[in-house]
C-alpha cells in the first residue's frame, strides 16, 4: 500500500490505458501510441487537451502524435455509447452493488470499476501488452513531447510533462493481476477522485468480487473485439 498514493495520482479519473493503447498498437509508432492516451495525461495533470482547440491545426512534426489524440478523442465517443460499456457498467452495478451500500457517487464507481477491470482483462488476455505499450512510450523522443507541450499548453507544460513521466515510473497496470492489488489501486482512485476517505471495506468487496466478475472476462472480450473492429473500421488516419 505504501504506493498507492503515487499510483493514485497517476490515474485519478483516467481508467483505460490499456484499451486505448490496443486501439492504437495497429500502427507502428511510438507517438501515435502516446498521442493515444495523451488527452487523459492532460486531464490528470489539470491541463485540458481539448479537441476543438486541435482542429484544423497543420500536423508538421506532431502529426503521429496529433493522429493518435484524435483516435483518443473518437475512441472515447465511441466506447461509452457502446454495447461494450453500458453492459459492462450494469453488470458491475449488479452483481457488485447489491454488496455495498451509502457510498457517494455510486455510479462513478461502477464506470470506474468496469473501465479498470477491462484493462485487467485485456492484460490477462494480451500478457505482453502493457509491458509492451510501457517500452513504446518510454522510446518516444522527450524532446518531442517537451515541444509539443510548450506549444500548446502556454505556462503549463511542466504539470503535462510529469504526469506523463509519472505514468511511465509507475508501470501501475502491471499491478492489475494482482486481485488486492487492484482493489487497492480502484479503491483509493476513487477515494481520491471523490474527496472521499479512504475505505478499506471497499476495498475489500473490490477484491472479492473479481473472481465473480472474472467470469464474464470471455464474453466482454468478444464485445471488445467487435467494439475495436468497428471502431477502427469506421476511423481515418488524419494527416
Amino acid at each position: 500500500w505504501s504506493c498507492l498514493p503515487g499510483i493514485v495520482y497517476a490515474v485519478s479519473r483516467l481508467m483505460n490505458f490499456l484499451a486505448h493503447f490496443l486501439l492504437a498498437r495497429h500502427r507502428d509508432s511510438p507517438e501515435f501510441h502516446l498521442g493515444s492516451i495523451f488527452p487523459d495525461f492532460g486531464k490528470r495533470a489539470g491541463v485540458p487537451l481539448q479537441q476543438s482547440a486541435f482542429a484544423g491545426l497543420p500536423a508538421g512534426q506532431y502529426s503521429e502524435l496529433l493522429a493518435g489524440m484524435q483516435l483518443h478523442w473518437y475512441a472515447d465517443r465511441q466506447f461509452h455509447n457502446a454495447e461494450l460499456f453500458t453492459s459492462g457498467y450494469h453488470l458491475w452495478k449488479t452483481e457488485f452493488g447489491s454488496s455495498i451500500s451509502g457510498l457517494h457517487r455510486s455510479f462513478f464507481l461502477y464506470h470506474l470499476l468496469f473501465e479498470m477491470w477491462l484493462d485487467r482483462v485485456l492484460m490477462q488476455a494480451n500478457p505482453d501488452a502493457a509491458s509492451i505499450m510501457y517500452q513504446s512510450l518510454e522510446s518516444v523522443d522527450h524532446s518531442v513531447v517537451r515541444d509539443f507541450a510548450l506549444a500548446h499548453t502556454a505556462d503549463q507544460d511542466h504539470l503535462l510533462l510529469q504526469t506523463t513521466e509519472d505514468f511511465k515510473s509507475r508501470k501501475f497496470i502491471l499491478q492489475y493481476e494482482s486481485p488486492e492489488k487492484f482493489a487497492g489501486i480502484a479503491s483509493g482512485v476513487f477515494a481520491h477522485a471523490t474527496g472521499q476517505t479512504r475505505n478499506d471495506e471497499l476495498r475489500l468487496s473490490i477484491m472479492n468480487q473479481l473472481p465473480r466478475m472474472d467470469l464474464h472476462s470471455y464474453s466482454f472480450l468478444r464485445k471488445w473485439d467487435d467494439f475495436s473492429k468497428n471502431c477502427l473500421d469506421d476511423w481515418e488516419f488524419p494527416y
